[in-house]
């Protein structure tokens, strides 16, 4: 079953600070990256090893072999803080701090990702001298020589003045009143830095690398969604707004049509009025009498639509004879003749069919 987004939050955007002491693990928040089991000092075994003349590759093997020596428990768990290939090395008993990691271990953190740190390393390093401090188990003292932790000793009570004594003499250090003021221990301040495996780094940022890459690839594919939904519904909008544009311009193209065909048939019979009208008068003019002088010449010629009105001059027949030769021709109906100007002029009207 996947996890829940609260649970997912939690992991990716918190982390827990476990103070194991010896009778009890103390669980708060904290602001590091990942989550951090502090193991107090007396829970585990200080050792100073040199191993200044070894190369730097073959230490961390040979620093394995000298802590299963050295160490007291039968299976062990170091944290190393190397100075110019002198190892400051704290071991525990792996076994029952994994017992108590199993016990106490909140949901929201994952065993792998865990780091596992001593109490002593959050201690301010020192050049010279004795610091004397309060912990989660109790008190501690440490004795420095040129930048080095050479010795350290817990107790679960207040040591005595001459329990100081004995270590400053052990230690070859001299006792100060500064360096017998007891100072409790902050474990907000970032522990000793240590040389760590670059794989153990990056499981720490796994979790958030994984989480930004999969926001990344969801936001880009919800970019394209609604990019890709975006563009559907314009596109739909447009074809919309063309439909309705063709509904709203057919019937002005429909009129567009006509007129042009309208035009179009008007230019052919401008074309073709005049050699139509043409052949028409010579046919008049074939069948009326024929003009001698000035009698029976045609005065005027008008053609309106299908209407067509001549005027003839001095008509030298009679108005039978012009209407007999009239009616031979097929185009004429209707026709009407009009004697003007006291018979001097004959004004003919009549109907054209095609």
């Amino acid at each position: 079953m996947l996890p829940s987004i609260h649970k997912l939050r939690q992991r990716l955007f918190s982390s827990n600070r476990y103070l194991q002491s010896l009778g009890d693990v103390v669980v708060t928040q904290s602001d590091r990256l990942s989550s951090v089991w502090i193991i107090g000092r007396g829970s585990c075994t200080y050792h100073l090893v040199d191993l200044s003349h070894l190369d730097s590759k073959a230490r961390m093997n040979a620093l394995r072999l000298q802590m299963e020596m050295l160490s007291p428990y039968s299976e062990i768990e170091f944290w190393v803080h190397w100075v110019d290939g002198v190892a400051e090395v704290w071991s525990w008993d792996k076994s029952w701090v994994e017992k108590l990691v199993i016990e106490n271990l909140r949901e929201s953190d994952a065993r792998e990702l865990i780091t596992f740190v001593p109490e002593s390393a959050f201690t301010p390093r020192q050049e010279q001298g004795l610091a004397y401090w309060q912990g989660a188990d109790g008190f501690l003292i440490q004795s420095w020589a040129n930048g080095v932790l050479t010795h350290e000793r817990a107790w679960k009570t207040e040591p005595s003045a001459i329990d100081l004594r004995e270590f400053a003499n052990a230690s070859r250090t001299s006792l100060s009143g500064e360096s017998l003021a007891v100072k409790e221990i902050d474990l907000s301040v970032p522990e000793w830095r240590v040389e760590t495996v670059v794989s153990q780094n990056l499981r720490t940022y796994e979790p958030r690398a994984v989480f930004f890459l999969s926001l990344l690839l969801v936001s880009v594919f919800a970019y394209q969604a609604f990019t890709w939904v975006g563009m559907r519904a314009l596109n739909y909008r447009i074809e919309s707004e063309i439909l309705n544009l063709e509904q709203k311009t057919a019937s002005v193209t429909l009129l567009r049509d006509e007129v042009y065909e309208l035009y179009d048939r008007n230019r052919v019979l401008l074309d073709l009025a005049p050699q139509g009208q043409l052949q028409l008068m010579q046919k008049v003019l074939r069948e009326l009498p024929a003009i001698e002088g000035d009698k029976g010449a045609l005065m005027k010629w008008e053609y309106r639509g299908d209407q067509l009105t001549m005027l003839l001059k001095n008509p030298r027949a009679d108005l039978e004879v012009y209407a007999t030769a009239l009616d031979n021709i097929e185009e004429f109906e209707a026709i009407t003749l009009t004697p003007k100007d006291r018979d001097k002029a004959l004004e003919i009207k009549v109907e054209v069919t095609r």
